[in-house]
């Protein structure tokens, strides 16, 4: 690690790249849509559904007990 740090400098924007590297935030797909970037209303509809269908599905162990 210190051999990472050290030869960082202001100087040639080492330090600024390492930080701004460091501080990225990664960037995701929208959950349940793998087809690329639904454009339309229907196709907007269908990766919310599909989304919603795989998620939201009932536990099927009758070992876990509900919790009120």
């Amino acid at each position: 690690m210190s051999a990472t740090i050290e030869p960082l400098a202001p100087e040639d924007q080492s330090l600024w790249r390492m930080t701004k590297w460091v501080m990225r935030v990664p960037t995701t797909s929208p959950p349940g849509h793998s087809g690329g970037i639904a454009l339309s209303d229907s196709e907007k509809a269908e990766a919310l559904a599909n989304t919603l269908e795989t998620r939201d599905q009932p536990v099927a162990d009758s070992s876990i007990p509900y919790s009120y």
